[in-house]
């Protein structure tokens, strides 16, 4: 065991008393011993503290590493269960001849079956239409279809209709800059000027009444332009039909919630004027809602920049109350 610093300088002060003034040379070179001594056992002892302390932030390091993978795993599996659908769908199109489905799914687009000649469907990357369907019928000619998809497993899930960068929308729908100002806030882009339900961000019902007004205002002013814009995006893969599929739910409860049709196909203008019956509001959460339409903020993705990004929101399942 290491002798303690105060007993080595009580130990000093006694040889030096003893010596009686002889032998200074040897106490000093004992003396310097003694403090090199110590500053060696202190430096070995912090070293084995950093050590422990580094060990133990390389340890939490991982976890946060394993736990963001994981995260990010889980969001690659719910997005690859939704391109397998639209996968199926497209093959079930290409085999248009002898699937019954697909038949039923071709002329709810207005479609004889007897005049089609050919049907090719290509799935485009990162644009509005999930499905383009190239057809070429007898008495139509040579047209090209849109087929925007969602999959559907939870009666009161909600799924996404659009999501960008927030200067998109802003720059598509000529954004006053007041609002556009607002919207940075509320999507976490700029930081609260007052902290409060959330240190990231402002929710919309936490501005200036003058500022909600000038948003609900915009939003009721340009609501069929963006409502639209929204279904159907714009170029030349923009959506001409909203087709929600349903994905049998596990469970008898389950099961009841959801309607019996298992697919519905509508034109996106119809279900744009659908979701967009409603008032122009702030919800309770702080969040904006166009009619059935919910805009917020994007969220999740493990705290990365593209959870400021800016979505639009909607209840597939409620489509097939269109026409009951």
């Amino acid at each position: 065991m290491f002798v303690t610093g105060r007993r080595i300088i009580d130990w000093i002060e006694g040889l030096h008393a003893r010596c009686r003034g002889r032998g200074w040379l040897l106490v000093w070179l004992v003396a310097v011993f003694a403090c090199t001594f110590i500053d060696s056992s202190s430096c070995s002892a912090q070293t084995s503290k950093q050590a422990a302390v580094e060990s133990k932030d390389a340890a939490e390091l991982d976890g946060q590493t394993a736990s963001r993978a994981a995260e990010i795993q889980r969001g690659s599996k719910t997005a690859k269960a939704g391109f397998e659908n639209e996968d199926q769908i497209r093959e079930k199109l290409n085999a248009w001849r002898s699937d019954q489905a697909a038949q039923a799914w071709l002329s709810a687009l207005g479609y004889d079956n007897q005049e089609l000649v050919s049907v090719q469907v290509h799935k485009p990357h990162g644009q509005k239409a999930d499905l383009m369907l190239n057809i070429d019928s007898k008495k139509r000619g040579a047209c090209q279809e849109g087929i925007s998809i969602k999959l559907v497993s939870n009666p009161n899930g909600f799924n996404q209709i659009d999501k960008r960068w927030l200067h998109d929308y802003a720059q598509t729908w000529q954004m006053p800059d007041d609002v556009h100002a607002a919207l940075k806030r509320f999507v976490g882009e700029l930081r609260p000027e007052q902290v409060g339900r959330d240190a990231r961000r402002t929710f919309l019902d936490e501005m200036p009444k003058e500022t909600q007004q000038a948003i609900l205002q915009f939003f009721s002013t340009n609501r069929q332009r963006i409502i639209n814009y929204l279904f159907e995006g714009s170029g030349d893969y923009s959506a001409d039909w909203l087709m929600v599929t349903i994905k049998p739910p596990r469970g008898e409860a389950a099961q009841k919630k959801l309607p019996n049709f298992q697919w519905i196909i509508v034109p996106t203008a119809k279900a744009a004027e659908f979701y967009g019956q409603g008032e122009v509001v702030i919800s309770r959460e702080g969040s904006l809602k166009i009619g059935r339409i919910t805009m917020q903020r994007k969220g999740g993705d493990n705290g990365r920049h593209s959870a400021n990004m800016l979505q639009f929101k909607i209840n597939p399942v409620e489509i097939f109350e269109m026409d009951r």
